[in-house]
């Protein structure tokens, strides 16, 4: 059994070529490309959905070999006359092939905007069940400073900071320290560092007696 796919990709159609329906339905590859030439179709047709390509053949020294790409609708009215209870069993194959990725395609395209809406779902329950939140959003979307908000809504500022982090990341906002706040912070850690030192050398040291 020929390993190439009944249907892929390329760039973005789907199709299959004259050289997997060689293999598939058991005819050689001339006899396809036969067919192809002899079909009675009008030109515009054939120029979108028979792309003429070339592959290079390692036993014949690389010498380019002639294949077309073929949409389902130049499938479907190349092999209509193919007969026969196996090319009957391959039709339905390729048709099966071709319905399946055209969902796939659908299913990806859809998927991003269900993805969107669901999250902003959740979203909007969230805030619904923590008023606090929703609240301390408004006033950073009204320009209040989080000093201000942290005023009204009773808790401290560093509350605020770390309700507005815990926001950013579900997606809520956009929020990053300033330089100052984190420069104050990272001193802030030093120095308790410098503290938790000063103290564990002090326990060291032997008692006086």
């Amino acid at each position: 059994m020929s390993s190439q796919p009944l249907v892929r990709h390329s760039g973005n159609r789907l199709i299959t070529t004259s050289l997997a329906i060689s293999n598939h339905f058991g005819k050689k590859h001339k006899d396809v490309l036969k067919a192809i030439h002899n079909l009675e179709c009008s030109p515009d047709f054939a120029e979108r959905n028979f792309a003429l390509c070339y592959k290079n053949n390692p036993l014949q020294n690389g010498k380019p070999n002639p294949f077309y790409e073929i949409t389902r609708d130049g499938f479907v009215f190349l092999c209509m006359g193919f007969t026969g209870a196996q090319a009957a069993q391959w039709k339905e194959k390729y048709i099966e092939a071709f319905n399946r990725l055209e969902a796939e395609i659908c299913r990806r395209e859809a998927q991003p905007a269900i993805d969107a809406a669901a999250l902003e779902r959740l979203r909007q329950a969230y805030l619904d069940d923590n008023p606090q939140m929703a609240d301390l959003l408004r006033y950073r979307d009204a320009g209040l400073k989080q000093t201000e908000a942290a005023l009204l809504l009773g808790i401290s500022p560093q509350t605020v900071r770390e309700r507005l982090k815990k926001a950013a990341a579900l997606g809520l906002c956009d929020y990053r320290p300033s330089e100052v706040l984190a420069e104050r912070g990272r001193l802030g850690m030093a120095a308790l560092r410098q503290k938790q030192a000063f103290a564990a050398l002090q326990m060291s040291l032997p008692m006086e007696g």
